[in-house]
């Protein structure tokens, strides 16, 4: 069951990728799919907890952009890929350096 699940899975993400890619791009699309997932699997490894900081860490994500866009003259697109590289390299950081 989880292969099947698993194949499932990949085939709806990428029927998402193909239908949003075409109205915002590639780099938005990745910005918005791997970064929040990414920072979540920083900080734990629990999926249900990962679940609820990836969602959480996307709207955070793109609320700000928003909001940054509205009083600037800058596309919303670049302020959310800043926003979730700056915060996958933040918690990347911090994880570093509570290793070393």
């Amino acid at each position: 069951p989880v292969a099947r699940m698993d194949a499932v899975f990949l085939l709806v993400l990428a029927l998402a990728i193909a239908a949003i890619s075409q109205l915002t791009g590639a780099l938005l699309v990745f910005a918005l799919l791997v970064a929040p997932p990414a920072c979540a699997q920083l900080i734990t490894a629990h999926p249900l907890a990962g679940l609820a900081l990836s969602i959480a860490f996307a709207l955070l994500i793109v609320w700000l952009g928003l909001a940054l866009a509205y009083f600037s003259p800058y596309p919303v697109g670049f302020y959310v890929t800043t926003i979730a590289f700056v915060l996958y390299v933040v918690l990347r950081l911090r994880a570093w350096s509570r290793q070393g």
